[in-house]
Protein backbone atom coordinates (compact mmCIF):
# COMPACT_ATOMS: atom_id res chain seq x y z
CA UNK A 1 0.00 0.00 0.00
CA UNK A 2 1.30 3.45 -1.01
CA UNK A 3 0.06 6.13 0.71
CA UNK A 4 -1.16 7.80 -2.46
CA UNK A 5 -3.61 4.97 -2.17
CA UNK A 6 -5.23 6.22 0.74
CA UNK A 7 -7.15 9.15 -0.88
CA UNK A 8 -9.54 6.90 -2.32
CA UNK A 9 -11.06 6.31 0.87
CA UNK A 10 -12.54 10.44 0.54
CA UNK A 11 -14.98 9.00 -2.24
CA UNK A 12 -16.89 7.99 0.25
CA UNK A 13 -18.87 9.93 2.42
CA UNK A 14 -18.61 9.94 6.62
CA UNK A 15 -18.82 9.10 9.53
CA UNK A 16 -16.03 6.44 9.30
CA UNK A 17 -14.91 4.11 11.64
CA UNK A 18 -11.30 4.18 12.18
CA UNK A 19 -9.63 1.08 14.52
CA UNK A 20 -5.96 0.50 15.44
CA UNK A 21 -6.21 -2.66 17.40
CA UNK A 22 -2.65 -4.40 19.03
CA UNK A 23 -2.56 -8.16 17.50
CA UNK A 24 0.40 -9.33 19.33
CA UNK A 25 1.21 -13.08 19.01
CA UNK A 26 3.97 -13.40 21.59
CA UNK A 27 2.04 -13.17 24.68
CA UNK A 28 0.24 -15.51 26.90
CA UNK A 29 -3.37 -16.98 25.74
CA UNK A 30 -2.65 -15.08 22.35
CA UNK A 31 -5.77 -15.43 20.72
CA UNK A 32 -7.86 -15.13 23.77
CA UNK A 33 -6.71 -11.44 24.05
CA UNK A 34 -6.99 -10.72 21.24
CA UNK A 35 -10.78 -11.79 21.00
CA UNK A 36 -11.53 -10.31 24.60
CA UNK A 37 -10.21 -7.08 22.88
CA UNK A 38 -12.55 -7.13 19.98
CA UNK A 39 -15.35 -7.68 21.94
CA UNK A 40 -14.86 -5.18 24.37
CA UNK A 41 -13.81 -2.59 21.10
CA UNK A 42 -18.00 -3.95 19.61
CA UNK A 43 -19.06 -2.86 23.08
CA UNK A 44 -17.45 0.82 22.63
CA UNK A 45 -18.87 1.22 19.61
CA UNK A 46 -22.23 0.16 19.95
CA UNK A 47 -22.44 2.80 22.87
CA UNK A 48 -20.92 5.58 20.10
CA UNK A 49 -23.85 5.07 18.04
CA UNK A 50 -22.38 2.92 15.13
CA UNK A 51 -24.78 0.66 13.16
CA UNK A 52 -24.71 -2.79 13.40
CA UNK A 53 -23.97 -3.55 9.95
CA UNK A 54 -20.67 -1.99 10.10
CA UNK A 55 -19.95 -3.65 13.70
CA UNK A 56 -20.61 -7.04 11.69
CA UNK A 57 -18.49 -6.10 8.72
CA UNK A 58 -15.60 -4.64 11.16
CA UNK A 59 -15.70 -8.01 12.73
CA UNK A 60 -15.79 -10.22 9.84
CA UNK A 61 -12.70 -8.06 8.47
CA UNK A 62 -10.47 -7.88 11.56
CA UNK A 63 -8.65 -11.59 11.47
CA UNK A 64 -6.57 -12.99 14.23
CA UNK A 65 -3.34 -12.13 16.05
CA UNK A 66 -0.77 -14.61 13.93
CA UNK A 67 0.42 -11.69 11.72
CA UNK A 68 1.51 -9.76 14.82
CA UNK A 69 2.23 -5.98 15.45
CA UNK A 70 -1.20 -4.21 14.89
CA UNK A 71 -4.72 -4.21 12.62
CA UNK A 72 -5.72 -1.11 11.02
CA UNK A 73 -9.62 -1.05 9.91
CA UNK A 74 -11.79 1.84 8.19
CA UNK A 75 -15.13 1.12 7.38
CA UNK A 76 -18.37 3.26 6.56
CA UNK A 77 -22.10 2.45 6.47
CA UNK A 78 -21.89 -1.20 6.81
CA UNK A 79 -18.49 -1.39 4.58
CA UNK A 80 -14.42 -2.04 5.42
CA UNK A 81 -12.96 0.46 3.21
CA UNK A 82 -9.39 -0.47 4.20
CA UNK A 83 -8.04 -3.50 6.04
CA UNK A 84 -4.31 -3.72 6.52
CA UNK A 85 -1.92 -5.03 9.10
CA UNK A 86 0.89 -3.30 10.50
CA UNK A 87 4.51 -4.49 11.70
CA UNK A 88 4.86 -2.58 14.99
CA UNK A 89 2.62 -2.32 17.47
CA UNK A 90 0.40 0.62 17.90
CA UNK A 91 1.64 3.05 21.09
CA UNK A 92 -2.57 1.86 22.83
CA UNK A 93 -4.25 -1.27 22.98
CA UNK A 94 -6.68 -0.17 20.81
CA UNK A 95 -7.13 3.66 19.47
CA UNK A 96 -10.90 3.97 17.71
CA UNK A 97 -12.04 7.14 15.73
CA UNK A 98 -15.77 7.83 14.64
CA UNK A 99 -15.30 11.19 12.72
CA UNK A 100 -16.69 12.90 9.33
CA UNK A 101 -12.78 11.66 7.86
CA UNK A 102 -10.83 8.40 8.81
CA UNK A 103 -8.01 8.88 11.34
CA UNK A 104 -5.08 8.06 8.91
CA UNK A 105 -2.14 9.70 11.07
CA UNK A 106 -0.75 6.75 12.83
CA UNK A 107 -1.06 5.01 9.35
CA UNK A 108 0.80 7.33 7.23
CA UNK A 109 3.75 7.32 9.92
CA UNK A 110 3.78 3.83 9.60
CA UNK A 111 4.04 3.99 5.81
CA UNK A 112 6.90 6.42 5.66
CA UNK A 113 9.48 3.39 6.30
CA UNK A 114 7.68 1.98 3.67
CA UNK A 115 10.87 2.34 1.11
CA UNK A 116 11.09 -0.05 -1.38
CA UNK A 117 14.13 -1.95 -0.24
CA UNK A 118 16.02 -5.83 -0.86
CA UNK A 119 16.91 -8.30 1.70
CA UNK A 120 19.53 -10.63 0.90
CA UNK A 121 20.49 -13.97 2.86
CA UNK A 122 23.70 -14.83 0.99
CA UNK A 123 25.58 -18.15 1.29
CA UNK A 124 28.55 -19.19 -0.60
CA UNK A 125 26.36 -21.38 -3.29
CA UNK A 126 24.37 -18.78 -4.31
CA UNK A 127 21.45 -15.94 -2.28
CA UNK A 128 17.59 -16.08 -1.98
CA UNK A 129 16.88 -12.40 -3.17
CA UNK A 130 13.48 -10.74 -2.00
CA UNK A 131 12.42 -7.16 -3.31
CA UNK A 132 9.59 -4.97 -0.78
CA UNK A 133 8.33 -1.78 -2.40
CA UNK A 134 7.17 -2.00 1.42
CA UNK A 135 7.06 -4.86 4.44
CA UNK A 136 4.65 -6.93 3.29
CA UNK A 137 5.27 -9.95 0.42
CA UNK A 138 7.93 -9.46 -1.58
CA UNK A 139 7.20 -7.70 -5.04
CA UNK A 140 10.04 -10.00 -6.49
CA UNK A 141 11.86 -12.57 -5.85
CA UNK A 142 14.73 -14.66 -7.14
CA UNK A 143 16.95 -17.08 -6.41
CA UNK A 144 20.74 -17.83 -7.53
CA UNK A 145 22.00 -20.87 -7.37
CA UNK A 146 25.85 -20.98 -8.18
CA UNK A 147 28.32 -24.24 -8.54
CA UNK A 148 27.79 -26.18 -5.74
CA UNK A 149 30.90 -28.39 -5.53
CA UNK A 150 33.54 -27.52 -4.57
CA UNK A 151 32.02 -24.47 -2.41
CA UNK A 152 34.40 -25.04 0.91
CA UNK A 153 38.44 -25.37 1.15
CA UNK A 154 39.81 -28.85 2.21
CA UNK A 155 41.59 -29.54 5.05
CA UNK A 156 45.72 -29.29 4.94
CA UNK A 157 47.45 -32.28 3.75
CA UNK A 158 47.66 -34.06 0.49
CA UNK A 159 49.08 -33.89 -2.87
CA UNK A 160 45.80 -31.85 -4.55
CA UNK A 161 45.54 -28.95 -1.63
CA UNK A 162 46.03 -25.95 -3.40
CA UNK A 163 44.26 -27.17 -6.51
CA UNK A 164 41.14 -27.55 -4.56
CA UNK A 165 41.65 -24.54 -2.87
CA UNK A 166 41.83 -22.76 -5.35
CA UNK A 167 38.82 -24.34 -7.18
CA UNK A 168 36.78 -23.47 -4.17
CA UNK A 169 37.95 -19.13 -4.54
CA UNK A 170 36.85 -19.32 -7.93
CA UNK A 171 33.68 -20.75 -7.53
CA UNK A 172 32.82 -18.85 -5.01
CA UNK A 173 33.70 -15.73 -7.00
CA UNK A 174 31.77 -16.66 -9.64
CA UNK A 175 28.62 -17.71 -7.55
CA UNK A 176 29.33 -14.03 -6.20
CA UNK A 177 29.48 -12.22 -9.28
CA UNK A 178 26.07 -14.06 -10.58
CA UNK A 179 24.40 -12.83 -7.04
CA UNK A 180 25.90 -9.65 -7.57
CA UNK A 181 24.55 -8.63 -11.10
CA UNK A 182 21.52 -10.16 -9.89
CA UNK A 183 21.21 -8.29 -6.46
CA UNK A 184 21.63 -5.24 -9.30
CA UNK A 185 18.71 -6.43 -11.88
CA UNK A 186 16.10 -6.79 -9.00
CA UNK A 187 17.16 -2.97 -7.34
CA UNK A 188 17.10 -1.75 -10.37
CA UNK A 189 13.56 -3.45 -11.42
CA UNK A 190 12.01 -1.87 -7.94
CA UNK A 191 14.10 1.06 -7.42
CA UNK A 192 14.84 0.25 -4.25
CA UNK A 193 16.53 2.45 -1.59
CA UNK A 194 18.49 -0.04 0.24
CA UNK A 195 19.81 -3.22 -0.07
CA UNK A 196 19.97 -5.55 3.27
CA UNK A 197 22.08 -8.99 3.09
CA UNK A 198 22.48 -11.44 5.86
CA UNK A 199 24.49 -14.72 5.52
CA UNK A 200 27.75 -16.15 5.49
CA UNK A 201 30.67 -13.15 5.94
CA UNK A 202 33.09 -14.32 3.14
CA UNK A 203 30.28 -14.52 0.85
CA UNK A 204 29.15 -11.12 1.81
CA UNK A 205 31.91 -9.57 1.18
CA UNK A 206 32.62 -10.90 -2.08
CA UNK A 207 29.10 -10.01 -3.13
CA UNK A 208 29.81 -6.52 -2.35
CA UNK A 209 33.27 -6.14 -3.92
CA UNK A 210 31.12 -7.53 -7.49
CA UNK A 211 28.19 -5.44 -7.02
CA UNK A 212 27.94 -2.38 -9.32
CA UNK A 213 29.42 1.08 -8.14
CA UNK A 214 26.36 2.81 -7.94
CA UNK A 215 24.63 -0.37 -6.19
CA UNK A 216 27.57 -0.61 -3.26
CA UNK A 217 26.36 3.02 -1.32
CA UNK A 218 22.75 0.68 -0.85
CA UNK A 219 24.16 -2.28 0.56
CA UNK A 220 24.41 -2.58 3.84
CA UNK A 221 24.43 -6.35 6.42
CA UNK A 222 22.64 -7.36 9.33
CA UNK A 223 23.77 -10.32 11.50
CA UNK A 224 22.02 -13.65 10.31
CA UNK A 225 21.30 -16.44 8.10
CA UNK A 226 20.57 -17.88 4.26
CA UNK A 227 18.78 -20.78 5.73
CA UNK A 228 15.55 -21.43 7.47
CA UNK A 229 16.98 -21.47 11.33
CA UNK A 230 14.73 -19.99 13.41
CA UNK A 231 16.18 -16.50 12.68
CA UNK A 232 13.88 -14.62 10.70
CA UNK A 233 12.11 -12.87 13.02
CA UNK A 234 15.51 -11.23 14.14
CA UNK A 235 16.06 -10.67 10.87
CA UNK A 236 12.68 -8.85 10.03
CA UNK A 237 13.65 -6.85 13.06
CA UNK A 238 17.16 -6.02 11.96
CA UNK A 239 15.72 -4.77 8.37
CA UNK A 240 13.04 -2.75 9.95
CA UNK A 241 15.90 -0.96 12.37
CA UNK A 242 17.78 -0.32 8.92
CA UNK A 243 14.67 0.98 7.44
CA UNK A 244 14.60 3.48 10.43
CA UNK A 245 18.21 4.77 10.04
CA UNK A 246 17.05 5.56 6.48
CA UNK A 247 13.97 7.01 7.38
CA UNK A 248 15.62 9.56 10.01
CA UNK A 249 18.57 10.29 7.21
CA UNK A 250 15.81 11.82 5.14
CA UNK A 251 14.04 13.14 7.53
CA UNK A 252 16.90 15.15 8.85
CA UNK A 253 17.66 16.37 5.21
CA UNK A 254 14.00 17.55 4.53
CA UNK A 255 14.07 19.49 7.98
CA UNK A 256 17.13 21.09 6.46
CA UNK A 257 15.83 21.90 3.06
CA UNK A 258 12.56 23.21 5.09
CA UNK A 259 14.50 25.41 7.20
CA UNK A 260 16.69 26.81 4.18
CA UNK A 261 13.17 27.38 2.17
CA UNK A 262 11.33 28.81 4.92
CA UNK A 263 14.62 30.90 5.49
CA UNK A 264 14.20 32.53 1.87
CA UNK A 265 10.42 32.87 2.83
CA UNK A 266 9.22 31.73 -0.49
CA UNK A 267 8.95 27.56 -1.16
CA UNK A 268 7.71 26.22 2.18
CA UNK A 269 4.86 27.48 4.64
CA UNK A 270 5.13 27.63 8.34
CA UNK A 271 2.19 26.92 10.69
CA UNK A 272 -1.73 26.41 10.56
CA UNK A 273 -2.69 29.16 8.30
CA UNK A 274 0.05 29.63 5.80
CA UNK A 275 -0.19 25.72 5.11
CA UNK A 276 -4.32 25.88 4.77
CA UNK A 277 -3.55 28.30 2.34
CA UNK A 278 -1.33 26.42 0.19
CA UNK A 279 -2.98 23.37 0.47
CA UNK A 280 -6.15 25.62 -1.08
CA UNK A 281 -4.18 26.39 -3.76
CA UNK A 282 -2.45 23.07 -4.11
CA UNK A 283 0.92 24.42 -3.81
CA UNK A 284 2.00 21.57 -1.07
CA UNK A 285 4.37 19.08 -2.05
CA UNK A 286 5.21 17.88 0.95
CA UNK A 287 3.08 18.61 4.04
CA UNK A 288 5.23 18.28 7.50
CA UNK A 289 3.56 17.12 10.77
CA UNK A 290 5.03 17.04 14.09
CA UNK A 291 4.18 15.36 17.34
CA UNK A 292 3.44 18.60 18.39
CA UNK A 293 0.17 19.49 16.53
CA UNK A 294 -2.92 19.89 18.11
CA UNK A 295 -5.09 16.83 17.62
CA UNK A 296 -7.85 18.24 19.62
CA UNK A 297 -7.84 21.30 17.33
CA UNK A 298 -10.66 21.25 14.09
CA UNK A 299 -11.14 22.82 11.08
CA UNK A 300 -13.86 22.71 8.65
CA UNK A 301 -13.81 21.21 5.31
CA UNK A 302 -16.07 21.17 1.63
CA UNK A 303 -16.69 18.28 -0.53
CA UNK A 304 -13.13 19.11 -2.63
CA UNK A 305 -9.95 18.42 -0.88
CA UNK A 306 -9.23 21.79 -1.81
CA UNK A 307 -11.78 23.54 0.32
CA UNK A 308 -10.55 23.34 4.26
CA UNK A 309 -10.35 26.33 6.51
CA UNK A 310 -9.81 27.45 10.45
CA UNK A 311 -13.22 28.45 10.80
CA UNK A 312 -16.73 28.14 9.12
CA UNK A 313 -16.51 31.53 7.82
CA UNK A 314 -13.34 30.32 5.75
CA UNK A 315 -15.35 27.63 4.01
CA UNK A 316 -18.59 30.02 3.44
CA UNK A 317 -16.36 32.53 1.78
CA UNK A 318 -15.40 29.56 -0.82
CA UNK A 319 -19.05 29.12 -1.73
CA UNK A 320 -19.30 26.38 0.72
CA UNK A 321 -22.92 26.06 2.43
CA UNK A 322 -22.63 23.07 4.84
CA UNK A 323 -18.80 22.56 6.04
CA UNK A 324 -17.96 19.66 8.43
CA UNK A 325 -16.11 19.47 10.78
CA UNK A 326 -13.01 17.14 11.92
CA UNK A 327 -9.83 17.19 13.87
CA UNK A 328 -7.36 19.37 12.03
CA UNK A 329 -4.77 16.33 10.98
CA UNK A 330 -7.20 14.54 9.31
CA UNK A 331 -8.62 17.62 6.93
CA UNK A 332 -4.77 18.60 6.90
CA UNK A 333 -4.24 14.67 5.16
CA UNK A 334 -7.16 15.00 3.22
CA UNK A 335 -6.24 18.15 1.27
CA UNK A 336 -2.82 16.76 0.74
CA UNK A 337 -3.39 13.21 -0.53
CA UNK A 338 -6.15 14.80 -2.70
CA UNK A 339 -3.69 16.96 -4.09
CA UNK A 340 -1.28 14.40 -4.78
CA UNK A 341 1.33 16.00 -1.97
CA UNK A 342 3.81 13.54 0.03
CA UNK A 343 3.14 13.76 3.86
CA UNK A 344 6.13 13.24 6.44
CA UNK A 345 6.11 13.18 10.39
CA UNK A 346 9.29 14.75 11.39
CA UNK A 347 10.52 15.69 15.18
CA UNK A 348 8.53 18.88 16.61
CA UNK A 349 12.00 19.46 19.48
CA UNK A 350 14.38 21.23 16.99
CA UNK A 351 15.21 24.16 15.82
CA UNK A 352 14.15 23.81 12.00
CA UNK A 353 10.65 22.13 13.05
CA UNK A 354 7.59 23.72 11.47
CA UNK A 355 5.57 25.64 13.73
CA UNK A 356 2.30 25.01 15.77
CA UNK A 357 3.00 21.46 14.74
CA UNK A 358 2.55 21.78 10.62
CA UNK A 359 4.55 23.31 7.58
CA UNK A 360 5.13 22.30 4.10
CA UNK A 361 7.65 22.71 1.45
CA UNK A 362 5.95 24.20 -2.09
CA UNK A 363 5.83 23.22 -5.56
CA UNK A 364 5.78 26.78 -6.10
CA UNK A 365 6.78 30.39 -4.41
CA UNK A 366 3.37 32.48 -3.84
CA UNK A 367 3.58 35.51 -5.96
CA UNK A 368 4.30 38.66 -3.82
CA UNK A 369 2.63 41.71 -4.47
CA UNK A 370 4.00 44.62 -5.04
Amino acid sequence: METASLARLYAVEGPFVTIYLATPSDVPNAAQQHELRWQNLLRDLEERGVDRATREALTAAVGGHEPGGQRVLVAAHGRVLLATSLPEQPAQEVTVSVSALPALLPLVESLSLRVPHLVVRVDRVGADIDAYAGVEEPVESAEVKGDEWPIRKVGPGGWSQRRYQARAEESWERNAKEVAGTVAKVAADVGARLVVATGDVRALTLVADNLPEHVKPLWTTVEGGRSADGSEALVAARVLDKLGELARRDTLQLLETFAEERGQGDRASDGAADTVAALRMAQVDTLLLTDQIDASRTAEFGPQPTQLGLTADDLHAMGVEHPQQAPLPDVLLRAALGTDAAVRLVPGDVDASPREGLGALLRFATPRTS
